[in-house]
């Protein structure tokens, strides 16, 4: 069984006739105007519809060519913002991080300076102590001395003295 195509109407039909008809001729003018255009050798007219047709196409690939680079222009220009933009987020997260480091080697720095200094003053109480407790030895030793000096002043100052004898007196 063979399907059945619907049946147009009369008015659709008569419409598509008139569309042929009008694209028939559409297409004779073409087909003159090339067979012109194409003639050896040219004619005149046909020498100058060919350079319109020519400059008429030039135009054209102009105009895309014109549209094609503002198309690729824009496009560079979206890409060189958008890497603009992924670099300046690269170089702020980046300094982030440089001043997280900084305040970091800071704060160590800062520690470990604190700590020299209390281990210096530790150790320069301790010094001081120790010189202020062998000043204090010394002086007591320079007492010392000077008191036995002063016996031994004292005994030779004795021995230089004539004895003094029991017929003497």
């Amino acid at each position: 069984m063979e399907a059945k195509k619907p049946a147009t109407t009369v008015p659709e039909d008569h419409r598509i006739a008139e569309q042929v008809t009008r694209l028939l001729a559409e297409n004779q003018v073409l087909r003159e105007r090339i067979c012109r255009i194409c003639r050896s050798p040219l004619q005149a007219d046909g020498l100058s519809e060919r350079m319109m047709l020519l400059v008429e196409l030039a135009n054209e690939e102009a105009v895309d060519l014109d549209a094609r680079a503002a198309e690729k222009d824009k496009a560079a220009e979206q890409r060189r913002h958008a890497l603009q933009e992924d670099l300046e987020r690269h170089l702020s997260a980046r300094k982030a991080e440089v001043a997280q480091l900084v305040g970091e080697l800071t704060d160590a720095a800062t520690a470990e300076s604190e700590r020299l200094v209390r281990e210096a003053a530790g150790e320069a109480a301790r010094i001081l102590g120790r010189a202020r407790r062998e000043a204090t030895a010394l002086g007591e030793l320079r007492g010392r001395v000077a008191g036995l000096l002063a016996t031994a002043d004292r005994l030779l100052a004795q021995c230089e003295q004539p004895e003094a004898t029991p017929e003497d007196g």
